[in-house]
């Protein structure tokens, strides 16, 4: 009989099927993986983390084996005896005998999901020179997502830095999201109109494009976003600012009198728009999405040209317009749903912002995906995002940084075989960042289990992005509110 205690580990977001075993697989400062997998980006993360997880005292030597299926891996002392196999029905399977770790995947995000459980696995033995062990218990898991969807959408702000950002990526790869956002105000350079972003607050396209090599090892897609309708001053409004105007005020014809929405009936601004897709696809690469916001145009249709036009048919053959030149790069375009909401019928809490808007909903291309960010609901029942899916639309909940919001609209997605769930951050990343593994854990898993303790996130943390200075560690750049 064997007396010897079954190891377990916290695994998140939680597998759907554990089976813990009695043993482990230990190994020192040098494993071997073998595989038949040629995306450098994401092997080239993989051996950053294992090297980062092992503290750096441990290596991970890629090694060719051609026989063996594209989306699997043996990580071991030794040669392979057998090759990984995935069970049918799953996303990944994970298994670790005493010999070492297999893992098995659908596809090549699946392959990524795989290690990063892995990595979750190990506890150091010893960290001594020419000493190291670390152990992993022996387990089989096999693991699958509820929601296909699981997003993330990051602003860059002025205030943003790059830091923070390889954190927030960094961290929703591992915790299995499927795509990030990446909604720049005022801060990347772009070609096609220098007053586009502030040239004391901008990032160069290189370094946003280390940011999406990133995403990409993680395996995420990256989704480019530009606001297509209102908050076109690429600013919130609580200070007033406008990247455009402030800079050259003679560009005023491009938005309506406020400055706040684009103006559509202008032909420059459909024309700069359409230059600035262009370019944000071009940095983001390969893709299946685009977002154009379109939330808040509460001064949509308000020039003198505007205001002769049919609104609802004029916003509907601009939406169509834009769903159809996508399609065409194999996109689909994903639009914010507040203004395609009647406030008159909804009540609180459910947000609704649109007046004139909504009549444009009935003529809108199905393809459209609706983004229903909805951050006052505190349970299952979304009857927005019920309502734009009855309508014929694909749709996204977007929940923001409460676990009561979180937890409804994830179980609410389930229920309701929505698309998926897009999570925002808007000005809130910094504290959103402990707050990624609950999210995940909404979107993956069946059981809404909690990150018991937010050191736990912290360690994780600490091994995907290294930082020595006290502003850099952590999520935060101080201790004490300023």
């Amino acid at each position: 009989m064997n007396t010897q205690n079954i190891l377990t580990r916290p695994i998140y977001p939680q597998p759907l099927k554990v089976q813990w075993n009695y043993g482990v697989y230990e190994f020192g400062s040098r494993v071997k993986l073998y595989c038949n997998f040629d995306d450098p980006l994401q092997l080239n993360t993989m051996q950053e983390l294992w090297r980062n997880f092992t503290m750096g005292t441990s290596a991970l030597e890629i090694r060719t084996c051609d026989t063996m299926s594209k989306f699997c891996a043996v990580i071991s002392d030794t040669e392979p005896e057998t090759m990984p196999k995935l069970a049918d029905g799953f996303e990944y399977t994970v298994s670790v005998t005493e010999k070492g770790f297999t893992l098995a995947a659908s596809d090549k995000e699946g392959f990524a999901h795989a290690f990063f459980t892995i990595l979750q696995l190990f506890n150091a033995r010893c960290l001594d020179e020419g000493r190291v062990r670390f152990a992993a218990p022996c387990v089989l898991i096999q693991d699958r997502p509820q929601l296909a969807f699981r997003g993330i959408h990051l602003c860059v702000f002025p205030e943003t830095t790059l830091l923070l950002l390889e954190k927030a990526i960094r961290m929703a790869g591992f915790m299995k999201f499927t795509h990030v956002v990446l909604e720049f105000w005022g801060t990347i350079e772009y070609d096609v109109m220098p007053e586009l972003y502030w040239k004391d607050h901008f990032f160069t396209k290189s370094q946003i494009k280390s940011l999406i090599d990133m995403a990409r090892g993680m395996g995420m897609q990256v989704i480019p976003m530009f606001n297509h309708l209102g908050h076109a001053a690429a600013s919130r409004e609580g200070y007033g600012r406008h990247v455009i105007l402030n800079q050259n005020p003679k560009h005023a014809m491009l938005f309506e009198p406020d400055g706040w929405t684009w103006c559509l009936s202008n032909p420059n601004t459909l024309n700069l728009l359409r230059a600035i897709r262009q370019e944000l696809i071009e940095l983001c690469g390969v893709g299946d999405y685009f977002l154009i916001g379109c939330d808040e145009p509460r001064s949509y249709a308000t020039c003198d040209i505007c205001r002769q036009k049919d609104g609802p048919k004029m916003l509907a053959e601009y939406l169509n317009g834009l769903s159809a030149e996508l399609k065409a790069q194999g996109r689909r375009i994903i639009i914010w749903g507040d203004a395609l909401l009647d406030k008159d019928e909804w009540e609180a809490p459910n947000i609704a912002a649109g007046q004139l808007i909504p009549k444009a909903l009935p003529m809108l291309d199905r393809d459209i995906i609706i983004a229903d960010w909805q951050y006052n609901i505190r349970d299952k029942n979304v009857p927005t995002s019920k309502f734009f899916i009855e309508q014929g639309f694909d749709t996204l909940l977007c929940p923001w940084d409460r676990w009561e919001n979180m937890q409804g609209l994830g179980r609410s997605a389930k229920e309701l075989n929505a698309l998926g769930v897009l999570a925002t951050t808007w000005h809130h990343l910094p504290n959103f960042l402990p707050l990624i593994p609950d999210s995940a854990t909404t979107m993956w898993s069946e059981s809404q289990k909690r990150v018991p303790f937010k050191p736990t996130t912290a360690s994780m943390l600490r091994k995907l992005v290294l930082t020595e200075k006290y502003e850099d560690s952590g999520w935060n750049a101080w201790e004490v509110e300023q």
